[in-house]
């Protein structure tokens, strides 16, 4: 039986970028897949922003393999 590639994330972890004594801080989704999304909020937004958006589409995309 051949097996089955799971598409659930495998692990998120919060990571942060530092600049100048500024940060740019982010949740890391990390799949199995070979693909790439980057999801950046506006200047005065958050990650949750309306309803939890980024929060849910990153886990969206992750489940997918993105």
């Amino acid at each position: 039986m051949a097996k089955r590639k799971s598409t659930s994330p495998v692990e998120e972890r919060p990571i942060c970028f530092k600049s100048e004594g500024r940060q740019i801080v982010g949740m890391h989704h990390k799949t199995q897949g070979d693909k790439i999304i980057l999801l950046c909020h506006g200047f005065t937004g958050a990650k949750t922003e309306n309803k939890r958006l980024f929060v849910e589409a990153a886990r969206h995309f992750a489940a997918e393999g993105l």
